[in-house]
């Protein structure tokens, strides 16, 4: 399957939002992190997960056909990070680490 920007431009918004007129806008995927478990994930990158459709709604107006999803989420597969993504040198969790081991020896 080819990729599919999921994208779309906004037009005239509804509510005051901090997007251009011009600029696309993206769905948002939550992912609540299961206790216990660390996800650390690049500032960008491409993720492959396992889900099931538990939800879809399709309808049709005057500028065309859109379709809806809600997904159950059931796995991270796989995460890359963008190769224009550079890691940061120093991650907040290795600041934290740094920090409370300088704390320990003083």
């Amino acid at each position: 399957m080819k990729p599919i920007d999921l994208g779309r431009k906004m037009g005239v918004p509804a509510e005051p939002i901090s997007v251009k007129r011009d600029e696309k806008v993206y769905p948002t995927l939550w992912i609540d992190e299961a206790e216990g478990s660390e996800l650390e994930l690049p500032d960008s990158g491409t993720m492959t997960i396992s889900f099931v459709v538990k939800e879809k709604t399709e309808r049709e107006t005057e500028d065309g056909k859109t379709c809806s999803y809600r997904l159950e989420v059931r796995s991270i597969d796989g995460v890359e990070q963008d190769e224009t993504d550079e890691p940061e040198e120093t991650t907040e969790r290795e600041f934290d680490k740094a920090v409370t081991t300088y704390s320990r020896k003083s």
